[in-house]
């Protein structure tokens, strides 16, 4: 016998005769009810089939038609599918195990359910199972072969949170291919589909690798069997995030975010003691202008009540456009009204951010927020100058909001470590802020001759030349929404080398130090010194800035060497000026109405030597002093009403 038909007997008693003792070892009906027992067992759901065969060759498998697997308590379909060929290990199968090395999946169809809460689960709303038999696992069938192949899968649903129920697409064209990498422990995915909006398709892509886990890996369940987790990358492109809203329950929150999205992330899905996990340890989102960048975590999914986290940041945005985002319903009423009229703007970004709470229709959700913004400017009341060159720290949650390091620019005013506390948010905002300021004396004059604002306009009327820097402080308080204003509580400011020309004095004021304070419409005159043309002045007292403002004896002391005082001093009748020598002190007080304020005091002139040529001599040391009473008239001269010389 030649030795290449030799050769060929010897395989063929190898190989072709254990294949045909193949369906002697395996009974076909046991076969096929242990594949389907494994995959029952796998997916914790009853498995259906119209018609099932076993093939021997080329491959010992199993093909299945008609495939539907069905809720335990309601016999709904949970998944379908045309065609299933399971290709099955031989080995295993000799001791007992039935372990797939290869699955084909034709025309998939997932069903997955929405109850009247906005709860997805794979089963119907009526099931009335326990949590730990409704947790269950979306990748449990990638546990019985590591080789799958899916094609032409769709995802639909029913949604019950609504009117009335609704059927919607969720995902269609659906492909995934999964191949084993390490034997027994990793095998590598790729899945692709399109999920349907009103302006076409959103494209889903995902790549990573499913990971059987050992023996109580699952985190709180020690001791479990091995679970199968997935890690990889997700990338959506054109993702209607409005109907992202609404598949998630939370459409009152991102009510007002409309448009494609563009999507990419690292993902995992992990299998807990109670259903599992979707943990996304890095995303980035592209939405028109805006670009976001953080974290998220659904936990419990599969249980009835999936919570979620999720922190981020943004990229820069105007506050009309992040306006425009903001649910209506969580906008304090007259916040637009009163973004369009007093102008407010400025670039807006969340430098972190963190939302948590639970999926579910009006399912409560905690915010909290750091904010920075740049470039603000808003009109602090009508027919005023703007306040410009806005920055500042925003810290935002449920109760309150805090501002931190303001910074701002109002004319000639740049104003530092401003903080603010905004409680009531949402409904009649209260507002509590705090400002230092600085500004040169001649800016800040110019400003408040230019403000339209109750009797300051007749406090600086006629004043010029000024000079010298002017440091504050100032606290604010008001209900800007229903009382519409924030007003002036307390204000501190501190006068550095300040001068200035007022229509009331014939000499200038200069290197004017001091502080003034202002509390309840009170303006206090605490220490004030300076120079009144040759003279030294020192002041003090109060000035009320109420609907009657008035100096409340306002204390004003002057010394002088009277030679100093001759160029400043009237000429008499005969055109000649008194010739003076020694010092001069006059001690007065000023109170009465802005507008015409009295003033009476007395000049002591004991050590005042007084020469008025063929007139008066009076020689130093000899006692003396003139006590007068006078008022400025409405068109700012003083008149002297009584006027006492004492010898």
């Amino acid at each position: 016998m030649p030795t290449r038909t030799i050769v060929w007997l010897i395989v063929l008693c190898f190989i072709g005769i254990p294949l045909l003792a193949l369906p002697m070892l395996f009974k076909i009906d046991s076969l096929s009810a242990a594949v389907l027992r494994q995959v029952e067992v796998r997916l914790g759901h009853t498995v259906d089939v119209a018609s099932m065969r076993v093939t021997v060759f080329p491959r010992l498998g199993v093909e299945l038609s008609d495939v539907r697997v069905l809720e335990s308590s309601t016999t709904a379909p949970i998944l379908s599918a045309r065609r299933m060929e399971v290709v099955l290990q031989v080995l295993p199968l000799l001791r007992g195990q039935v372990i797939g090395s290869r699955v084909l999946i034709e025309q998939p169809h997932l069903h997955v359910y929405r109850d009247g809460a906005g709860h997805w689960a794979l089963a119907p709303p009526a099931r009335s199972s326990s949590p730990r038999e409704q947790a269950e696992n979306p990748l449990a069938l990638f546990a019985v072969a590591r080789n799958v192949l899916l094609t032409d899968g769709r995802v639909t649903g029913t949604d019950d949170s609504g009117p009335t129920p609704k059927k919607i697409q969720l995902v269609t064209s659906l492909q995934a291919v999964t191949s084993e990498e390490v034997a027994g422990r990793t095998a590598v995915v790729h899945v692709q589909g399109e999920i349907p909006n009103d302006s076409g398709s959103a494209i889903v892509g995902l790549d990573g690798y499913l990971i059987q886990t050992r023996a109580g890996d699952i985190e709180g369940q020690p001791g479990t069997p091995g679970a199968i987790q997935f890690d990889g990358t997700i990338r959506m492109d054109r993702l209607d995030i409005g109907q992202l809203a609404d598949w998630s329950g939370l459409r009152s929150t991102l009510d007002g975010w409309q448009g494609p999205t563009s999507v990419t992330g690292r993902v995992r899905l992990a299998p807990r003691a109670l259903g599992y996990d979707f943990i996304v340890p890095e995303w980035t989102a592209h939405l028109r202008e805006l670009s976001f960048q953080g974290e998220a975590k659904l936990t419990g999914m599969g249980t009835g009540a999936t919570g979620f986290s999720a922190t981020f940041s943004s990229s820069p945005l105007s506050l009309r456009r992040w306006f425009d985002h903001i649910p209506k319903d969580g906008q304090p009423e007259g916040a637009r009204r009163a973004l369009t009229e007093r102008d407010v703007d400025g670039l807006i970004t969340i430098r972190t951010a963190t939302i948590s709470g639970t999926l579910g229709k009006d399912a409560p959700m905690e915010v909290t927020a750091e904010i920075g913004i740049r470039e603000g400017r808003f009109l602090p009341a009508a027919h005023q100058l703007p306040v410009e060159h806005v920055s500042a720290t925003v810290f935002y949650d449920r109760q309150e909001i805090r501002m931190v390091d303001a910074q701002a620019e109002y004319g000639p005013i740049h104003f530092s470590r401003g903080g603010m506390v905004v409680t009531n948010v949402g409904q009649d905002p209260t507002i509590e802020a705090h400002v230092s300021s600085s500004a040169q004396a001649a800016g800040l004059l110019r400003l408040a001759q230019a403000l339209d604002a109750p009797y300051l306009d007749t406090f600086v009327t006629g004043f010029e030349q000024a000079q010298g820097e002017v440091v504050a402080s100032a606290r604010f308080a008001g209900r800007p929404l229903s009382a519409g204003s924030v007003a002036l509580v307390e204000a501190d400011v501190a006068l550095h080398d300040v001068g200035l020309r007022t229509p009331t004095l014939p000499v200038p004021l200069h290197k004017v130090n001091g502080r003034l304070s202002f509390s309840s419409g009170i303006i206090r005159v605490d220490t004030l010194t300076g120079h009144i043309g040759p003279a030294q002045i020192h002041s003090q007292g109060t000035i009320t800035m109420a609907a009657d403002a008035a100096y409340q004896d306002l204390d004003i002391d002057i010394a002088a060497e009277a030679g100093e005082l001759k160029s400043v001093l009237p000429a008499t009748i005969s055109d000649r000026r008194p010739e003076l020598r020694g010092p001069i002190r006059l001690a007065a007080k000023v109170s009465g109405p802005l507008r015409a304020p009295r003033i009476r005091g007395a000049m002591e002139l004991q050590e005042t030597a007084v020469t008025i040529p063929d007139t008066v001599m009076k020689p130093g040391g000899t006692p003396a002093s003139i006590a007068f009473d006078g008022a400025v008239s409405a068109d700012r001269v003083l008149v002297v009403r009584k006027l006492d010389l004492l010898i």
